[in-house]
């Protein structure tokens, strides 16, 4: 298969890179927990400042191409998700709850990577890193980030994705 024709200028835009990490979010929520996830309207952003009680950042390679997924939960909506996922009630943020949002992002990236992979980018995998509370993200000026927010069950979290 043919290398994919990327610009480094919008490949944050690409409808392809935009659409597979929304298939990425709804295909691995909507298994883990069996609620439908719906996605609001993507918006750009120069800086990320998580209002959040977990989140997990990944990077991204491909190529010359370089970025971070960044998947931020309000701990609610984690709840809600952990409950379904792993069949127990869960009321507080322990490593059980920070473990599972590094292995969603795995998914997600995992689902995303291989979408994109089939059409060319050869993104690598990688590990998250997992974080709680508020935080900012400090990256070169030129950095642009899309955010996605997403409602499962009456809950939202948001993904933010940079490709630089």
């Amino acid at each position: 298969m043919g290398a994919a024709k990327i610009n480094d200028q919008n490949a944050l835009l690409s409808p392809e890179v935009i659409n597979a990490f929304i298939d990425g979010v709804k295909k691995t929520i909507e298994t883990f927990t069996g609620y439908n996830v719906a996605c609001g309207k993507p918006s750009l952003q120069k800086k990320i400042e998580g209002k959040a009680d977990v989140s997990a950042i990944l990077g991204m390679t491909s190529g010359q191409v370089k970025g971070s997924l960044i998947l931020s939960f309000p701990k609610r909506t984690l709840f809600c998700i952990l409950d379904k996922m792993l069949s127990a009630t869960h009321t507080e943020l322990n490593d059980e709850a920070s473990d599972a949002v590094g292995e969603l992002t795995n998914v997600i990236y995992g689902t995303a990577k291989n979408i994109l992979n089939s059409k060319g980018w050869n993104f690598e995998m990688s590990i998250p890193t997992v974080i709680q509370g508020d935080f900012t993200v400090k990256q070169k000026t030129n950095i642009t980030y899309l955010n996605i927010p997403f409602n499962v069950n009456g809950q939202e979290f948001n993904v933010d994705l940079s490709i630089d």
